[in-house]
């Protein structure tokens, strides 16, 4: 964790437990998947993190997996959980529930390096960042103004773009599910850095793996 001396915690950002869609290595998209049962393994270990954190309000995107692993550290905090569609992940449209081979990350490439153009069935990076970076700047505004840092349940794509944000690289806070960064001021700076990644080794990722 990071030392309270020297910075000042914002928002914490945590990824939903593991579905059948990660474990298969599938696209996620929008699909509604639930979490499977080490999902609900991942989101007990993080309720086990919060514990002796306090919060001054637990965010979710309305998908059922990023809300049951929020429901999971609240119903121990005592707090209710705030869904939300603006943390929704990025809608991958036609590539959601298909394999993460490199074919389809070759083509999924394509909108990453055109973020203006739409993915058939879904919508484009640029839509995705102008809904999602509010959300996360709003969660900074609560923070300031309640004293307490709030916490925001999401995807790998909200991962993906706080470091997008605080790092100018989307990969710099790689987690996987379950896993979970801090976004903190230290001399009158705002950064973020991972403080809690669920499983050992590397993790290795194209452009393709901000969806979740």
């Amino acid at each position: 964790m990071l030392n309270p001396n020297n910075h000042i915690i914002l928002c914490y950002v945590v990824r939903h437990g593991t579905t059948e869609l990660n474990a298969g290595h599938c696209f996620r998209g929008h699909i509604d998947v639930p979490l499977d049962k080490q999902g609900c393994r991942d989101a007990n270990k993080l309720a086990s993190l919060f514990d002796n954190i306090d919060l001054s309000h637990i965010i979710a995107s309305d998908k059922q997996r990023a809300m049951k692993t929020a429901q999971t550290i609240a119903e121990r905090k005592d707090m209710k959980v705030h869904p939300t569609a603006a943390l929704r992940p990025w809608d991958v449209g036609e590539f959601s529930g298909k394999p993460k081979n490199k074919e389809n990350r070759d083509k999924l490439d394509h909108y990453v390096d055109h973020p203006e153009i739409e993915v058939p069935d879904g919508e484009s990076l640029a839509e995705f960042k102008s809904r999602v970076r509010p959300a996360i700047v709003e969660a900074l505004e609560l923070a300031n103004r309640s004293g307490e840092p709030a916490l925001l349940v999401g995807h790998s794509s909200i991962v993906h773009e706080v470091g997008d944000m605080f790092h100018s690289d989307h990969k710099a806070l790689l987690v996987h599910p379950g896993g979970a960064i801090a976004i903190y001021a230290c001399d009158g700076k705002i950064s973020a850095e991972t403080i809690f990644r669920p499983r050992e080794g590397s993790i290795g990722a194209s452009s393709a793996d901000i969806v979740s």
